[in-house]
């Protein structure tokens, strides 16, 4: 089976997991011998796609006198439709329940449900902003009816900054983060403080203004899978990746860093995705992990490529593979006055018979 699969449009993550129609097309094509294609009307997507989000969800939040949080529960139940297709939203907001915020104890049950609707998937930060909505709609209630200020409540509570890698209630580890210093950016950059004039002079204008404080944390992870093969030719370098766009341009992104990790212009890097057979494995793009995982392999990879780029230009520099220098893009050596660039050093290698110059990582 070959599998070619190019511009797709937006929303990886409803494409994250086989539909039936892809079996049937298949099955088909072998019933009647030919060819067989299948398209969807718009209208029809809109119904029978993998749908997004759907959770109810019961939460707590126990509060000391002077506003601490001391713990939450919280109760999840994630309708997965009619088949289970993933459990990705359930799984990826349960860890998540606490926020940005050092809640030190918390308890949580999270449920799948069988409905009769379509399955639900990763769809857009998959499983995140539901469970957030709920514990920042919860501050604003315990600030409103208690008397606390929404933002001091949040401000007292935020992970500090000295407690990373800070593991959460429900076991969930934050990497990194520096969350006072970004709300103190996000309420000097919206001009929070001018706020209350901004909605006096709507109000005169018969418009109706409001405002939210809400603090996210991102679980930005996914597959850990990505190769690439790196083939330097005599016109132009080909960079085969797994993980394919969905419109956030990786053909120039990727193109970018390979291209200054190689010390080649631009345009002679090709990005070649979306074929089975010529891409041999790929994580896919979710989860924020596209350019982490592409610039890691590219980064790994280029180092390699370089030091099979040394024993090629050897002979030709009469020297040594460890007496050749790599810098700023050009291999050269003591011995020589002539450098190559890896495109430079492709031409004469297929000129003089030689192997071609690739890597796979």
């Amino acid at each position: 089976v070959r599998v070619l699969s190019y511009d797709v449009g937006g929303n990886f993550g409803a494409r994250n997991r086989c539909y039936v129609e892809f079996g049937l097309v298949a099955w088909a094509s072998k019933k009647v011998g030919r060819p067989v294609k299948y398209t969807a009307t718009r209208s029809e997507a809109f119904l029978s796609d993998y749908q997004g989000r759907d959770l109810a969800t019961t939460v707590e939040l126990a509060l000391s006198r002077d506003g601490r949080f001391l713990a939450m529960r919280a109760d999840n139940v994630s309708n997965v439709g009619a088949r289970a297709v993933s459990l990705s939203p359930l799984g990826k907001g349960a860890g998540l329940i606490t926020g940005s915020y050092d809640i030190p104890a918390a308890t949580l049950r999270a449920r799948a449900v069988f409905t009769h609707t379509m399955p639900t998937n990763a769809y857009r930060s998959s499983g995140r902003p539901e469970v957030n909505f709920a514990i920042e709609r919860l501050i604003d209630k315990c600030a409103r009816d208690l008397g606390f200020d929404r933002i001091e409540l949040r401000r007292q509570n935020l992970v500090g900054n000295d407690r990373f890698p800070y593991m959460n209630a429900v076991g969930a580890e934050y990497d990194s983060g520096t969350y006072e210093s970004n709300l103190d950016l996000a309420l000097r950059i919206s001009d929070h403080a001018g706020f209350a004039a901004r909605k006096q002079a709507g109000a005169e204008r018969g418009r109706l203004a409001g405002i939210s404080v809400t603090p996210y944390v991102e679980s930005s992870i996914g597959s850990p899978r990505e190769r690439t093969d790196i083939i330097v030719k005599p016109d132009g370098v080909d960079v085969v990746i797994g993980t394919q766009p969905s419109g956030q341009g990786h053909e120039t992104s990727f193109a970018q860093v390979a291209a200054d990790l190689m010390g080649l212009p631009l345009e002679v890097v090709q990005i070649v995705m979306g074929d089975t057979d010529i891409v041999s494995l790929g994580g896919g793009s979710h989860s924020g992990r596209s350019m982490r995982h592409a610039a890691t392999v590219l980064s790994a990879g280029v180092p390699q490529l370089v030091a099979k780029a040394k024993e090629l230009a050897a002979p030709l520099l009469d020297c040594k593979a460890d007496e050749v220098a790599w810098s700023n893009g050009r291999l050269s050596s003591p011995h020589s006055n002539v450098t190559f660039n890896l495109l430079e050093l492709a031409r004469e290698a297929e000129a003089r018979g030689m192997p071609q110059l690739k890597v796979r990582t």
